[in-house]
């Protein structure tokens, strides 16, 4: 395990009476309910970032997409300009 940090945290008292409960249920300490609960927290955390930047590069895609197809066709047109332009030269 990683070198531990120490920190001080402040709890209203029903909360840390609930904690306790916790901790002598499972037969721990207080800061291992808290660890396993800060860690649980950080990886729900992560996982709703992930999912957020899925759903956004997924928007983006289908934006991107759009675009490349607007500039595609702008690009045909100019295209088929540029070719009707070299014919009436011929």
């Amino acid at each position: 395990m990683p070198q531990l940090k120490k920190i001080l945290l402040g709890l209203p008292d029903p909360l840390l009476k609930r904690l306790d409960a916790i901790a002598k249920k499972k037969g721990v300490s207080r800061t291992g309910v808290l660890r396993e609960a800060a860690e649980d927290f950080v990886k729900k955390e992560e996982r709703k970032l992930r999912q957020e930047l899925k759903t956004g590069y997924t928007e983006m895609g289908k934006l991107n997409l759009r675009l490349a197809e607007i500039c595609f066709d702008a690009d045909q047109e100019s295209l088929d300009r540029y070719e009707e332009k070299l014919a009436e030269c011929e």
